[in-house]
C-alpha cells in the first residue's frame, strides 16, 4: 500500500502556518522582498523571500527572535543554524537535546530534530542540492513501502543570507530585479533567473494502516516518484529536458499509471 500524507508544517516567505500559506498561494502572494546584503548596496542580488516574524541575522543565537506562538528553548538553540530553528517551528514540538557541534554541518536537522522527538527509527539526510527534499520523500516512500517505518517525518529546510544565496549569483542563476512583483517569472520570456528564499517546510506520511489506527485524514497519496540525471551539465538541465521527462516517466511507473490516468482518491 502506498503511504498517505497525514500531517504537514510551514514556515515560509509567504506563511508560518498551513492556512497562512495556502491563503497566500491561493491569492498569488510571493512573499519577495528588497533586500540589501552585506551592507553594499551595488551587488547584484535586490530581491529574496524572506521569512516573516524571524530574525536570525546576529551570528549569536541569543539575539534572534521568532513568532510568539512558537516556544524553543535556550537549549534548542544553542546547537541550530537559523534554518534549524525553521524547522523546529514548522514541527513545533517541544523541549529536547541537540548538540552544537552538529549545528552548521549538513546533518544538523537530522541529529536535533531526533534528539528532540525522541526518534529511534531511520534519520539520516540528503545533500543534494534542489533535490535534497525530494529524495528525502522518496526513500521515505521506499521505507514505508518495504514496511521499515509506519511512520516518517520528512523535513526541507534553508535559510536566506549572504553566505548560502550570493555564490548563485556569480553563476548568473538569480534574478537582478529590483521589483519583487517581477523577479520571479519561471515560465515568462523575460524571466532572468530565480529568487532565493529561507525557511522550513514538513510532511508527516505515514502507511494507510497507520493513518487509520489513529484516526487520521489522509490529504494526499504518494503513489510513486521518480529520479534521474541527464549528464549535461553540473548548474544547467539538458536543453531537451531529458533528465527530467526521465524522472517524470520513472515516478510515473513506480505509481503504475499513464500519463493521462487519473488516480482514485484513497479510501
Amino acid at each position: 500500500m502506498n503511504p498517505v500524507v497525514t500531517g504537514i508544517g510551514f514556515i515560509t516567505p509567504i506563511g508560518n502556518d498551513r492556512a497562512g500559506t495556502e491563503r497566500s498561494l491561493r491569492e498569488g502572494r510571493h512573499g519577495f522582498e528588497n533586500i540589501q546584503f552585506l551592507g553594499n548596496p551595488d551587488l547584484p542580488v535586490r530581491v529574496a523571500g524572506t521569512v516573516k516574524g524571524f530574525s536570525v541575522d546576529s551570528p549569536n543565537w541569543r539575539d534572534w527572535s521568532w513568532p510568539s506562538q512558537f516556544s524553543v528553548s535556550k537549549e534548542t538553540l544553542r546547537g541550530l543554524a537559523p534554518h534549524g530553528l525553521y524547522a523546529v517551528c514548522a514541527v513545533n514540538g517541544a523541549r529536547g537535546n541537540p548538540m552544537g557541534v552538529v549545528s552548521s554541518i549538513s546533518g544538523t536537522l537530522n541529529f536535533n530534530l531526533a534528539a528532540r522527538y525522541r526518534i529511534t527509527g531511520t534519520v539520516c539526510g540528503f545533500v543534494s542540492a534542489c533535490a535534497s527534499s525530494s529524495h528525502a520523500l522518496g526513500y521515505a516512500i521506499d521505507d514505508i513501502r518495504l514496511g521499515r517505518l509506519k511512520r516518517a517525518i520528512v523535513v526541507g529546510a534553508e535559510e536566506m543570507n549572504a553566505d548560502s544565496l550570493l555564490p548563485f549569483a556569480h553563476m548568473r542563476a538569480l534574478s537582478r530585479q529590483s521589483d519583487p512583483a517581477l523577479a520571479s517569472r519561471p515560465f515568462d520570456i523575460g524571466r532572468d533567473g530565480f529568487v532565493g528564499a529561507g525557511g522550513a517546510t514538513v510532511l508527516i506520511i505515514e502507511s494507510p494502516e497507520s493513518a487509520r489506527a489513529r484516526g487520521a485524514r489522509a490529504m494526499a497519496v504518494a503513489a510513486g516518484w521518480g529520479q534521474a540525471a541527464d549528464g549535461y551539465s553540473v548548474a544547467a538541465p539538458h536543453p531537451e529536458g531529458s533528465g527530467l521527462l526521465l524522472a517524470m516517466r520513472r515516478a510515473l511507473a513506480d505509481a503504475k499509471v499513464s500519463p493521462g490516468a487519473c488516480l482514485a482518491p484513497w479510501a
